[in-house]
């Protein structure tokens, strides 16, 4: 219906040399959160962010560097087991049916400012079981949806950094029970070297 560009199962995009070449800014994230708010969940019953949440604890770059696209980069040297990024239920926006997903969708086509937008969108969310067993899709709106993974026999060398949940320590500074991705946090495995690309096992 979008008439998106492909991209594979491993992130290697099309042969259009334009295809998600664009860098995503603030007011990129600012504007999925508008269409969000506007069409899903507009009396913010989910208690979702109205703006862009900052939730990188480490100096992150995204570039565009083909055949895969965009991805994000450490600006400085990080050593091993370094939280860099922490979800929470603010910068997670959660829906409840795949109506409510294509009423977000039509919202950002039907605007010619956001347009563009829509086939990021296709791409970056995920469906996730809650303990209950309800099935949710949830989509976060800042720079973690580019980072991408590595397929192949030298996978494992190459990706260094991993999804770790913190949500069974409700102790924990970081704990919300209500989060959609169950409170994920991204940890390195390996020291990372500044200008080096985040690369996540999914």
């Amino acid at each position: 219906m979008l008439g998106c560009p492909d991209v594979s199962d491993d992130g290697i995009i099309s042969d259009d040399p334009n295809a998600y070449n664009y860098i995503p800014t603030v007011e990129t994230w600012n504007a999925l959160y508008r269409a969000y708010h506007a069409t899903v969940d507009p009396n913010n019953e989910f208690l979702t962010a109205t703006e862009y949440q900052n939730s990188w604890k480490v100096p992150i770059e995204v570039k565009y560097r083909r055949p895969e696209g965009r991805g994000v980069y450490a600006k400085e040297f990080i050593p091993k087991g370094t939280l860099v990024w922490s979800s929470t239920s603010r910068n997670t926006a959660t829906f409840e049916s795949s109506h409510d997903r294509r009423e977000f969708i039509k919202y950002l086509i039907e605007d010619p400012k956001t347009r563009y937008l829509a086939c990021d969108a296709q791409m970056w969310f995920d469906v996730v079981r809650s303990p209950d067993k309800t099935f949710y899709i949830c989509q976060t709106f800042d720079e973690a949806v580019l980072l991408n993974t590595v397929a192949g026999e030298k996978s494992n060398d190459q990706i260094n950094i991993e999804p770790q949940s913190m949500s069974l320590s409700a102790d924990n500074p970081d704990y919300d029970e209500n989060d959609c991705y169950g409170n994920d946090h991204y940890f390195t495995l390996r020291d990372i070297q500044a200008g080096e690309q985040f690369r996540i096992k999914y």
